[in-house]
């Protein structure tokens, strides 16, 4: 039996997949009020437990041949920095004394390339990128971090665990609708404002494909980043015209104004349910260095990832089967 928290998650229903179809039994460790819109029609065995409650999760892991973690919490707007804290650092660090005190055999544990600081421009960043809670930017990057080298202790207790660091993910199986997946929805849906940047982005199907390749293959303690392609997102919402066929609707806002913009997230929340689409940190992660390596990935775990205009048609022609946008014509 194989234990996955974040089940639910755009990562974590699309690990649950693969395993399922690798022929794993997969325990889902969902939060007690979580919809599992995302789980329904796969044979796993579903556990109410919140990674906060020590009791409750103890009995979720007892039993388990490995654990794959995958729940946090993700934002990029002000307000959730103590949720992030609790769930991305104390809940890591609540599962790795789990596994400590059950011995559980092996840990997979999913962390992101934001927990690494960003280097100069020109720089790649590597597994050997040294982590620094401290030099990072923003809460979110803080805290996964804090939850990476809490796992890193639990390795130096003799915890079986490995660390996966994936980039920017997208693709389908997008339920709960991720921040790319909505620059997806919005643009196909006709009209589109964005600022011009790049960053590294990865379809979820490769990333699935590198944990479980983790788990099967790595030594206790390695690192692997998981990136996929580093691109501007003028050349996303190209992409996205290449398989839809349709001339889309766009405008670029210059920096200097959505910096400015940005300046009155805060106060969004009171007026509209939307997310912004511009706040501090996004335009930050947008214009910083974000060149990443996965040659270790590939070399060990043979991690391959996909070409992007697959990656985007498949995840246009998931969002057309979920109904939320309308049928073009596709490639």
């Amino acid at each position: 039996m194989i234990a996955v928290t974040g089940a639910t998650g755009h990562v974590g229903n699309a690990l649950v997949r693969k395993l399922v179809e690798c022929g794993y039994s997969v325990r889902a460790i969902v939060p007690p009020k979580e919809d599992l819109s995302s789980l329904e029609g796969l044979e796993v065995e579903v556990f109410r437990a919140d990674v906060r409650d020590v009791d409750t999760l103890k009995e979720a892991l007892t039993g388990v041949d490995g654990v794959f973690h995958l729940a946090g919490i993700i934002s990029i707007v002000e307000g959730k920095e103590d949720l992030m804290y609790s769930v991305n650092v104390s809940g890591t660090q609540n599962i790795v004394n789990i596994c400590l005190e059950l011995n559980i055999p092996r840990l997979v544990y999913t962390s992101s390339v934001h927990a690494f600081p960003v280097p100069p421009k020109g720089v790649a960043i590597t597994e050997e990128t040294v982590i620094d809670p401290q030099a990072v930017v923003g809460a979110y990057a803080r805290t996964k971090a804090l939850a990476t080298l809490a796992v890193e202790e639990g390795i130096e207790k003799g915890l079986n665990a490995v660390i996966l660091f994936p980039s920017g993910v997208i693709g389908p199986f997008d339920y709960k609708i991720s921040e790319m997946g909505q620059l997806f929805l919005d643009y196909a849906r006709g009209y589109f404002y964005y600022v011009d940047g790049e960053y590294d982005f990865v379809d979820v199907r490769d990333v699935v494909d590198g944990i479980v390749a983790a788990y099967e293959r790595a030594e206790k303690g390695e690192r692997f980043i998981l990136s996929g392609h580093l691109l501007r997102i003028k050349q996303i919402l190209y992409t996205i015209q290449q398989v839809t066929r349709q001339r889309l609707k766009s405008f670029k806002i210059p920096l200097p104004l959505a910096r400015f913009a940005s300046l009155f997230t805060p106060l969004q929340k009171y007026f509209s349910k939307k997310k912004p689409r511009f706040t501090g940190y996004s335009l930050y992660v947008l214009n910083s260095n974000t060149i990443l390596s996965s040659q270790k990935a590939e070399r060990i775990l043979g991690y391959k990832p996909r070409n992007f205009i697959d990656t985007a048609k498949d995840t246009i022609i998931w969002f057309i089967n979920q109904g939320l946008i309308k049928r073009p014509r596709l490639n």
